[in-house]
């Protein structure tokens, strides 16, 4: 599938050959990704294909209830036309990040997707082993070990995860500000002025009037976090922040930008940490399956 293609074409391809295996991801980043996976667990059996290869009209998003213009609800609409057509046989997996998946669910009971187990595939990189490889490797160092970066960061990105999901679960749909404006980073420390973003964030969206309202469901959504740190934190959030500690605990260091450093980032994961992974087995899996 080298060329845009309709989903009908799509779906009449997987009629005449149901014995493809084929995954569909994203974006650009999630394809290589998981071809340098596949690649090095000696899979030569999957074809991987970015979703803006096939043409999802928003009729189709809303079909199945799901917000238009997302690459990730592109991905689900096609996981819910193939489980419609063919509720089993096809080898094709749909990958979808899980972003707030456990808390306001979008689809459930489909074959044909699988969501990270982590919030997003990005976070894969947020282990021990990976940060203290890129830190210690790409920047020469920090004034802090890898355990306690992380700690430090989870501190910080759990509230703005936090801060998000109340505004998902309200339903407002208020428009994001930058939050590591609010963010103050030490030789030894990361401070986040959670009250003054708040105040930031409903004031920006008219709804300074209904904070109460907000502040509740913030202390309803902090009994919800389960103890997973990979499903308390936004990937794009880490990378913000991540860039913002480089910054300012290595301002030697001109560490480029946000894509560069989500790159170099997932360029530090090793297969051997993945294995384990279920979203990972499941791809293994699917490249046994007959």
């Amino acid at each position: 599938m080298d060329e845009k293609r309709t989903l009908e074409e799509v779906c009449a391809i997987y009629g005449m050959e149901p014995k493809l295996k084929d995954i569909f991801v994203e974006g650009g980043t999630d394809k290589s990704f998981i071809e340098w996976y596949l690649r090095a667990s000696g899979i030569d059996s999957i074809s991987v294909y970015p979703i803006n290869l096939i043409d999802v009209p928003d009729q189709l998003l809303e079909k199945h209830g799901l917000v238009p213009g997302s690459h990730r609800s592109r991905v689900l609409a096609v996981a819910c036309e193939l489980a419609e057509r063919y509720p089993q046989g096809l080898s094709v997996l749909c990958l979808a990040d899980r972003d707030f998946e456990d808390y306001k669910p979008s689809v459930r009971g489909n074959p044909y997707l699988l969501f990270t187990d982590c919030n997003s595939l990005d976070l894969y990189a947020f282990t021990l082993s990976t940060i203290h490889k890129f830190t210690t490797i790409a920047i020469g160092g920090l004034p802090v070990c890898a355990g306690t970066l992380m700690d430090m960061l989870i501190a910080t990105l759990s509230r703005v995860y936090v801060l998000r999901l109340a505004n998902e679960l309200l339903g407002w749909g208020m428009r994001w500000i930058p939050f590591t404006r609010y963010v103050v980073v030490r030789r030894d420390s990361i401070t986040f002025n959670e009250s003054a973003f708040i105040r930031a964030y409903l004031q920006k969206n008219n709804r300074w009037a209904e904070r109460d309202i907000f502040e509740n469901k913030v202390q309803e959504v902090e009994s919800l976090l389960g103890k997973d740190k990979r499903r308390m934190i936004r990937g794009h959030d880490f990378g913000e922040l991540f860039l913002l500690v480089i910054r300012k605990m290595r301002s030697d260091r001109k560490y480029g930008n946000l894509e560069t450093i989500e790159g170099s980032l997932m360029a530090s994961v090793e297969r051997s940490d993945l294995e384990s992974a279920p979203f990972f087995r499941r791809i293994q899996a699917l490249a046994m399956a007959s």
